[in-house]
């Protein structure tokens, strides 16, 4: 079935979205609290219909204990509660599944000092390598290494998300690698288009809640949705 594109999500949000915060300054008039709530709730259900509907039934998602779907796709719960320990397992999921991957020493990562900082770099650079060496899992891992980096994001305060080092904010370099290694991804089909339309997506999303700023599409990801 079609799906609206990005735009009109975005666009419908923003509007409802605008509604609610102009109408904020006039809650003692109870005709326009009631349009200021009204619209902050049709923008939530707005964001958290979209999220639902670009979000595949696929079979392999993870699961959590109590049998519900996870957030992420593959990383196991008990290794995201770490930069070190979700970057790890990502790191080594592709080095056991891509042998050349895991021999190359011209690789950036592969010169990594073992005690560094794990930062916005390092996943980013996974992220490409992801695309690079395409894994039956690629566009899956990737997506949740920008998952994961959106969370830590959002549980970091506000004052220390822009100037600490350790806290891997995504890019737009982010974005496209995502959009590459799901375009990469073997066996997906005509739902590889679907998946890179729902990164950006999601990216409207997470700008519009204020999740994540300052990061905005470019020619390139929109090259890539197209040739997908």
């Amino acid at each position: 079935s079609r799906l609206p594109g990005v735009s009109s999500y975005a666009t419908v949000m923003d509007v409802y979205k605008a509604l609610a915060v102009n109408s904020a300054d006039v809650v003692l008039i109870d005709s326009k609290k009631n349009s200021r709530d009204d619209a902050m709730n049709v923008w939530k259900n707005l964001r958290q219909r979209r999220l639902e509907m670009y979000r595949l039934n696929d079979p392999n998602f993870a699961t959590d204990e109590g049998g519900r779907r996870s957030r992420y796709n593959i990383l196991p719960g008990e290794v995201t509660k770490s930069v070190e320990d979700t970057f790890g397992y990502a790191y080594n999921l592709l080095c056991e599944s891509s042998p050349s991957y895991a021999d190359d020493e011209s690789l950036e990562l592969s010169l990594m000092d073992e005690h560094q900082k794990i930062g916005t770099f390092h996943f980013n650079q996974l992220i490409f390598d992801l695309a690079n060496y395409p894994q039956s899992f690629s566009g899956l891992l990737a997506q949740d290494l920008l998952e994961f980096m959106v969370s830590t994001v959002s549980s970091t305060p506000k004052n220390e998300r822009g100037s600490n080092p350790n806290v891997p904010k995504p890019t737009v370099e982010t974005i496209n690698g995502v959009l590459k290694a799901w375009m990469v991804t073997p066996n997906y089909h005509d739902a590889v288009a679907r998946r890179v339309e729902s990164v950006l997506a999601k990216l409207a999303g997470w700008q519009s809640d204020g999740t994540l700023w300052g990061i905005t599409p470019d020619t390139v990801s929109y090259n890539t949705c197209i040739n997908c």
